[in-house]
């Protein structure tokens, strides 16, 4: 018995199956939030409480603020993004938060 549902099973074997439309897709849902806030990677800048999960995250260490909680729920998708950032230059950190944002909204609508 598989541990997924039939359609989440469904629709993980349509994105590893087709290598193309998948990517296409992916894509595609990258361009259209990307035009929808153009800024975003443009001029990035981080956005209302960004800047204390890169710090907690800088500071911290990346067991420990993976651990972390914010309002009694794991913020496990922000805490990685800013371990990545926290590898590249300071400079770059907010593009990669934008970046990491723009496929997390893409991502489920390409697979889905």
């Amino acid at each position: 018995m598989s541990a997924l549902p039939g359609r989440l099973r469904a629709a993980r074997d349509w994105a590893t199956q087709d290598p193309v439309l998948f990517p296409a897709g992916l894509a595609i849902f990258l361009l259209l939030l990307w035009l929808r806030e153009p800024g975003a990677l443009g001029a990035p800048q981080f956005f209302a409480e960004d800047g204390s999960w890169f710090a907690q995250a800088y500071r911290g260490g990346a067991v420990s603020s993976l651990a972390m909680v914010h309002g009694g729920y794991p913020v496990l998708l922000q805490r990685l993004g800013a371990l990545i950032a926290g590898l590249a230059p300071v400079t770059w950190a907010p593009l990669l938060y934008a970046a990491i944002g723009l496929l997390a909204g893409a991502l489920p609508a390409a697979v889905f």
